[in-house]
């Protein structure tokens, strides 16, 4: 039918549609991939002998990873309805095809792509790291505008909607099956024969929940709305909006719903606060991806880190590293110190358990990766050094310029100062173009941005090395220049 759509027919009569964009390693929604997909329900709706339908990917790690943002920042106002309109039609005619439709994701299924897998009856996961699955439209400034909104509250019930809408978060593969977004969740190698047997299934039927109940949304929208006013104050229209037309939609019939999905829809894309939202992605991204340094010497990866203290700060950044698959030394003086220090950790760790980022088995793995000590470390194997100690420059360049004087020449350092020149901590080090600074927020776990600090002395391959790390344990850098706050407690 189209290069975007490779199509095929099982022995035992079921359709199965491999989404495969060419030009780019993510499959997303277009205009134009609408438009193909109508069509081929279009063809599919005049076969016979056809039992079911499966959809998939073909590109690994990405099931649909959303709407066309580029594209969407210069769609005009004027067309955006018209836009919402198709993918409603789309995925409703979808969604009214008289056999059983499966969703089979491995990877990222996000905003218009969930969207999709709402409008058929089953939702199959794979237990892969990469596979997420939400509505992140709010953290834009807009809702769920093809159904998301209306489909949900019928699936997991208005309060679990309401969380997942109004939270716009990417839930792994456990949060999601606890929260009905999936209803499984098996091994990749089995995924092709778990949506089989849900096709077997046959269509699903209309689920009961008790927050569906005549008026029970409106007074539990009441005491979200509530909730909403005392975060927000008043600066995102989005998710008070989202919330309005969530609650509703479980009132009015379903072609009422969309209507009211695509006025609202329209009507907050045209707020500054989704400019201003959109542009704050772009800007993410784009830290992300590209770090403006290049070098053409390949640098060797950081695989095993020494983190010296093991405070709030020291604690964290070895949590976050281990869980990053890091194997990490934690450094302290004080047994008393050290031992609160790992019982912080486990605390973290087993309050991911209890909200399923992790499993139990996935946390005693990421703590056997942290080995505490509180003798001398050999730096031998150790690629990266961070410093994370009493905030005085004098013991800082003590403790750092000891360590430096006996580490092999591939070791790289790190200060986490939030405010002390990291110039002048490494002046007395012997290769004072391997030392900057990566200054972590606290908490750890929550807070995305991570400052790289350049310092006059720092090389070009160090920075370039650091910013590979620095992605690789899924924070974004913004690197600043070796100035008194850097940036973040500059500007505060």
């Amino acid at each position: 039918m189209s290069r975007q759509i490779h199509v095929s027919t099982t022995d035992d009569h079921i359709r199965v549609w491999t989404i495969d964009q060419p030009g780019g390693r993510a499959n997303i929604l277009t205009r134009h991939f609408l438009e193909v997909l109508y069509e081929e329900i279009r063809h599919v709706e005049g076969l016979e002998h056809v039992r079911g339908l499966v959809i998939r990917s073909g590109k690994p790690g990405i099931f649909l990873a959303g709407a066309d943002l580029k594209a969407l920042a210069h769609t005009p106002s004027s067309e955006l309805g018209p836009l919402v309109d198709l993918g409603q039609q789309v995925f409703t005619r979808l969604e009214q095809l008289p056999f059983p439709k499966v969703c089979a994701i491995d990877g990222a299924c996000l905003g218009g792509g969930y969207e999709l897998a709402l409008a058929c009856d089953w939702r199959i996961g794979t237990d892969h790291r990469r596979t997420k699955v939400g509505l992140p439209e709010v953290t834009l400034g807009l809702l769920p505008a093809w159904g998301g909104c209306t489909r949900l509250p019928r699936l997991v019930g208005f309060m679990r909607a309401a969380q997942i809408v109004l939270g716009g978060k990417a839930y792994n593969h456990r949060k999601a099956q606890a929260l009905g977004l999936l209803d499984a969740v098996v091994h990749p190698e089995d995924l092709g024969a778990a949506a089989r047997d849900h096709v077997g299934r046959g269509c699903r039927r209309p689920g009961f929940h008790v927050s569906n109940l005549p008026m029970v949304p409106y007074f539990l929208a009441r005491k979200i709305a509530r909730a909403l006013r005392a975060r927000l104050h008043g600066n995102q229209p989005a998710p008070h909006a989202a919330l309005n037309v969530v609650r509703d939609s479980l009132a009015l019939p379903q072609e009422v719903s969309f209507r009211q999905e695509r006025k609202v829809f329209v009507n907050l894309a045209a707020t500054p606060v989704h400019d201003n939202l959109l542009r704050l992605h772009f800007l993410r991204e784009k830290a992300r991806r590209h770090s403006g340094i290049r070098t053409r010497k390949k640098h060797p990866p950081v695989r095993r880190v020494l983190v010296l203290g093991a405070g709030v700060m020291g604690a964290g950044i070895a949590q976050w590293l281990s869980s990053r698959g890091l194997r990490v030394v934690l450094k302290e003086l004080y047994p008393d110190t050290l031992a609160r220090g790992m019982a912080d950790i486990r605390g973290s760790y087993t309050t991911a358990v209890r909200k399923k980022v992790f499993t139990s088995l996935e946390a005693r793995q990421g703590l056997d990766r942290i080995t505490p000590a509180t003798s001398r470390v050999s730096l031998r194997n150790i690629d990266l050094v961070i410093e994370a100690i009493a905030e005085d420059l004098a013991t800082k360049q003590d403790v750092l310029g000891r360590l430096e004087a006996c580490a092999p020449e591939h070791t790289l350092f790190a200060t986490n100062t939030s405010a002390l020149s990291v110039r002048a901590i490494g002046e007395g080090f012997r290769r004072p173009d391997r030392l900057l600074g990566l200054h972590f927020f606290n908490p750890v776990h929550r807070m995305p941005l991570l400052e790289v600090v350049k310092a006059e002395h720092t090389s070009r391959p160090c920075m370039a090395r650091a910013l590979d790390f620095v992605r690789r344990i899924a924070k974004t850098p913004v690197v600043v220049r070796d100035r008194p706050g850097f940036l973040v407690n500059r500007i505060l």
